[in-house]
Order: C-alpha cells, then structure tokens, then sequence
C-alpha cells in the first residue's frame, strides 16, 4: 500500500480534510467496490484498486464523488 500525507483544502480560513478512502463504505482490502468488471463467460467480478479510481476524475476522482461514510455501530 502506498502511503499518503493527508490533503487539506483551505476554505473560509479553515482546514478541511479531504475525503479518505478508508472512511468510505466502497473501500474493502485496497478495492474500491462501488467499481467492478465482471468477466462474461465465468461471471467472476474483479474490483479495481482505490487509488486508480481516485485517481481517475471520470470513476470517483480526486473529489471522491462516489464517497459514502461507513456506518459505525453506535457505542452504548
């Protein structure tokens, strides 16, 4: 896995950290699952890795336009 530093967007004079792939609920073992190829004839589904689908400004992009925050069981 590469590692990254942290990325802020500065708005309103204030830090705001950027949406990580690890928070997303697509985000499983380095793979985005909110993408996929299926073969035709075995119907095997491959999954890409996170990073090419950030990367990638027509998949999720640097935006994280497909991110969606893991639900967290509530602690009682």
């Amino acid at each position: 896995m590469i590692r990254v530093p942290k990325i802020y967007a500065f708005h309103r004079q204030k830090a705001i950290q950027k949406k990580s792939c690890m928070d997303c609920k697509y985000f499983f073992e380095g793979q985005c699952t909110a993408f996929a190829s299926q073969e035709p004839v075995t119907g095997s589904v491959t999954f890409f890795d996170a990073i090419d689908m950030r990367l990638d400004e027509s998949k999720c992009g640097m935006d994280a336009k497909w991110f969606t925050e893991k639900m967290c069981p509530k602690k009682s």
